[in-house]
């Protein structure tokens, strides 16, 4: 049985996903992107509440790796991260969360 619904009265985060996937609507001439990563988190959240999470969405050192680093000024790459949250209720059944986010990667001049 996969990960799904909870009756439980609270939930556990302890790891997530970012995947990025390519969008071609501004007619780049590559199609590669940043290469997915997995975080830790530990994070309780009660059932019908919210909770604040800091994580990190773009590493540091995808900053300095292709694709990232031969972005050329006035150049745009246009990502979509998919972030999935998994963790468990306090039953211990598996429960996952996805949104999604759109970056826009540019070389910003220094002026």
């Amino acid at each position: 049985m996969g990960p799904g619904p909870t009756y439980q009265n609270r939930i556990f985060i302890h790891t997530y996903e970012v995947r990025y996937t390519y969008v071609d609507s501004l007619n780049m001439a590559t199609t590669s992107v940043p290469a997915t990563f997995q975080g830790r988190l530990s994070v309780g959240i009660d059932i019908d509440s919210s909770a604040s999470i800091d994580f990190v969405i773009v590493r540091e050192q995808a900053k300095a790796e292709s694709p990232l680093i031969t972005i050329i000024p006035s150049r745009i790459l246009q990502v979509v991260a998919q972030v999935t949250f998994y963790g468990e209720d306090i039953a211990g059944h598996p429960v996952q969360a996805t949104g999604y986010l759109t970056i826009y990667f540019e070389d910003y001049l220094d002026t």
